[in-house]
């Protein structure tokens, strides 16, 4: 009995690490998501003030706006690929760690339940 035991602490142990990943997991995904609109507000001020060809005229004004441009695309880049890939991959392993605390928990039982057994022949 007394390897059961053990086995039930360490599953017991197990299952709240991986509580405890889920929780900081999920965290994590709310500040990224929290960047991420705060992000999305930023690359709007890229595009401030609004040149229009009466206001910004020449080779300058070109230049300028073609470099706005790209950083207007790269940010839109980070965001959707970078910052939406992080949140992806956390989700993934979120979802892996709550099936792994679904196994435990079976775990969990089975091991309770032989201990019960185990006590009632004695």
């Amino acid at each position: 009995m007394h390897a059961e035991m053990s086995a039930l602490h360490s599953a017991r142990a197990d299952f709240a690490i991986k509580q405890e990943q889920i929780h900081e997991l999920k965290r994590a995904k709310h500040e990224i998501t929290d960047l991420k609109h705060e992000f999305s507000d930023i690359i709007h001020m890229i595009s401030q003030p609004h040149l229009s060809p009466h206001t910004w005229k020449g080779r300058h004004a070109k230049a300028f706006k073609e470099i706005r441009d790209d950083m207007a695309h790269a940010c839109a880049d980070i965001k959707k690929d970078q910052v939406n890939g992080v949140i992806e991959r956390i989700n993934e392993k979120i979802s892996i760690l709550e099936d792994d605390m679904h196994t435990l928990q079976h775990r969990i039982r089975s091991i309770e339940n032989e201990i019960r057994k185990q006590k009632e022949k004695k």
